[in-house]
């Protein structure tokens, strides 16, 4: 290696691909897309030159600490692959491999690679280097997240890097409302004769759980549903549904999410599956099997044209199955239901994967 190559000091920095540094699957967790482009930033740790007995020639190994939100120890390979590479890894908590990467054996004093200032990104072999201990079933711990402090001028106030984001931990700032001051207030949802209903409202159970259902379900759908699913009644000749029945259907829908089972069929048999489980039985609901696969086949949420129109597309087509369901129910809400202050964001608690992840 050349006496003046800024990458044989200790403490210079050097770049590399991440999926050099740690497995494929973990870039792909981290960095989503990006998981065989995304280059992150080492240090130089330690420099070391190997001089082989017979034929007196050296090669130079560089290892270099990579910061990928955690401490991980990789060493960098400094020039082209030569044909035989051994390679050693060990665990630590955090991801840390050394791996013997040798460069072209040289003749003593003979320089293999060019001069490199400390910004220039540096070649890589086509191939990742990282497949150290996976064969053999190693678990790849996750990162630690890197703790600083000192930050916004306050005394002690800390954050985490990850993601290439500022994390704060500051207990008073998550209590500060971001777009002013919120008056507190409870949900409810208002009756058809006036009456709020909240949190403790009716600790007497004067309202029943059918009651709660069809405050919360928009009365008109009901009725449109039973006009809809009856034209597709009458086509083959079945009895027309009632209001009623609809709800007993409701029921049983609910009433299946409390059984296992590989078809329908099951929910009406009257012998139990063992001794310590009894049988479902549904045909005490009041509605028989084939009743309910009559209204299963036929029952209709929304109104769709007999034909698609010409002009319109599929998706719109498709989605006129349910449209005016989603119109009723939203109105519905927005009449009688009293939201609270409070605001709950949409998989706040899901993990995210990077994109192109499999979450």
């Amino acid at each position: 290696m050349s006496e003046g190559d800024s990458r044989r000091k200790i403490g210079a920095q050097v770049t590399a691909k991440a999926c050099h540094v740690v497995h494929l699957s973990e870039c792909a967790r981290r960095h989503g897309a990006l998981r065989t482009t995304k280059v992150v930033v080492g240090t130089v740790v330690e420099v070391n030159n190997t001089r082989k007995a017979p034929n007196n020639r050296v090669s130079t190994f560089i290892t270099a600490d990579f910061d990928i939100g955690g401490g991980s120890r990789q060493t960098f390979q400094t020039g082209p692959v030569d044909s035989t590479i051994q390679s050693r890894s060990t665990n630590t908590g955090s991801r840390q491999a050394d791996t013997d990467l040798a460069v072209p054996e040289q003749e003593e004093g003979e320089a293999v690679l060019q001069e490199t200032s400390p910004d220039e990104e540096l070649e890589f072999p086509a191939q990742p280097m990282m497949e150290i201990g996976i064969a053999a079933g190693e678990q790849v711990a996750g990162p630690t997240a890197q703790v600083a402090t000192q930050v916004w001028g306050v005394e002690d106030a800390s954050f985490v890097m990850a993601h290439e984001t500022k994390w704060y931990a500051d207990e008073q700032a998550t209590l500060i409302d971001i777009n002013g001051s919120v008056q507190s207030k409870q949900f409810g949802i208002n009756t058809p004769i006036g009456d709020l209903l909240g949190p403790d409202s009716d600790i007497d159970g004067k309202y029943s759980r059918l009651q709660y259902f069809l405050l919360m379900f928009p009365p008109d759908q009901l009725s449109a549903m039973c006009q809809q699913t009856n034209v597709q009644l009458a086509q083959q000749n079945k009895h027309y549904m009632s209001t009623g029945e609809l709800l007993r259907f409701f029921g049983i829908l609910i009433l299946a999410t409390k059984f296992e089972f590989s078809s329908r069929s099951q929910l009406w048999s009257t012998t139990a599956p063992s001794k310590y489980i009894p049988a479902p039985a549904f045909g005490k609901t009041g509605m028989s099997r084939q009743r309910f696969d009559d209204l299963w086949r036929n029952i209709r949420w929304s109104n769709q044209c007999p034909e698609r129109p010409e002009g319109m597309s599929s998706h719109t087509f498709r989605w006129q199955l349910v449209d005016d369901f989603v119109e009723r129910y939203n109105n519905h809400r927005a009449n009688t239901f009293k939201p609270s202050h409070l605001i709950c964001v949409d998989k706040s608690m899901s993990r995210w994967y990077g994109q192109g992840g499999n979450g």
